[in-house]
């Protein structure tokens, strides 16, 4: 009888598992990722900008609001640093490690985006991405790259691997500073489902709306470890760096409206871009990508006068 007993509670409790089990497959009918995507129906068509891309979307829900060939294939030069700052935040052991700026990362990319940040130099993971995204720098890029992955070429994987993850088809990347490759490329679309990504990171909201950013870097001086002052400006909305002041294009439009950040690139072939964090009069916020401009004033032109004409 107590063998019995036994047995009639194992199955019992086999069969409760196998119940249980059933549950949970009938829970998770249907779609079960939480992958966002952008709302393009109904939207207006951009007229009147020489971006040649382009498209506005809505923060709360990605509801796009006027586009411009938003779903065709173009390169986003530095915007690609957005994804750079998400994989090395999201694969760091910690933001205040410290790694040092090498002779070979100053001469793997001659000619590219630099701040001034010089050999030796020792900066934490935290302020390489003030580096990276206020200033574009390609040294911080190339730093965050090796210490998170040991190689950029390891750590392009995870770029793409992240791709994967957001559930992005017409995305790619080469390298982790956004110089033209034939394999780095993306859409407006897809652009903007990257930044939405990263603005869910309060860091990165933090860094892309800051102006300026002061802090002390470190390096060796005779043997002894000293530190310096280091200053970055927000290449999209300082006063005297970013590129809406040098070309005299106001950041503000409407009732309260305002560009509060952003991230620049340019490339020869990708031209001038940008990706914006906008916000109208009622704190609404918004998206704005624009890209493939004929220049830097176009640019900035191109940005306000979209907000100023497709945010109601």
């Amino acid at each position: 009888m107590k063998k019995f007993t036994v047995l009639m509670a194992v199955l019992l409790a086999v069969l409760a598992f196998c119940a249980c089990e059933g549950g949970e497959e009938e829970k998770f009918e249907g779609p079960t990722d939480s992958v966002d995507t952008v709302v393009l129906d109904n939207t207006v068509a951009i007229s009147g900008i020489n971006s040649r891309y382009a498209l506005l979307t809505k923060v709360d829900g990605l509801k796009a609001v006027a586009s411009k060939n938003a779903s065709e294939v173009m390169y986003p030069a530095s915007m690609t640093k957005v994804m750079t700052f998400i994989a090395a935040y999201e694969n760091a052991e910690s933001l205040d490690a410290k790694t040092a700026i090498t002779r070979e990362m100053k001469n793997k990319y001659p000619g590219a985006s630099r701040t001034g940040i010089g050999v030796g130099d020792i900066l934490t993971t935290e302020q390489l991405m003030y580096a990276l995204l206020l200033e574009s720098d390609t040294d911080s890029a190339l730093a965050l790259a090796e210490y998170v992955a040991g190689s950029e070429e390891e750590f392009v994987k995870l770029m793409n691997k992240k791709c994967e993850e957001l559930g992005l088809k017409s995305t790619k990347f080469a390298n982790v500073t956004g110089l033209h490759h034939e394999e780095h490329y993306t859409t407006a679309e897809e652009m903007t489902l990257i930044f939405a990504y990263a603005l869910k990171n309060p860091l990165f909201r933090k860094i892309i709306t800051t102006d300026v950013y002061q802090t002390y870097l470190g390096y060796y001086n005779n043997g002894v470890l000293d530190e310096y002052r280091m200053t970055f400006k927000n290449t999209t909305i300082s006063a005297d760096k970013g590129r809406f002041a040098k070309n005299d294009v106001s950041l503000t439009f409407g009732e309260g409206g305002k560009i509060l950040g952003g991230k620049t690139g340019y490339t020869d072939e990708a031209e001038y871009c940008l990706a914006l964090l906008v916000s109208d009069g009622n704190g609404e916020e918004y998206i704005l990508i624009t890209a493939k401009s004929a220049s830097h004033k176009n640019s900035a032109f191109d940005s306000i006068y979209v907000c100023r004409n497709y945010i109601n």
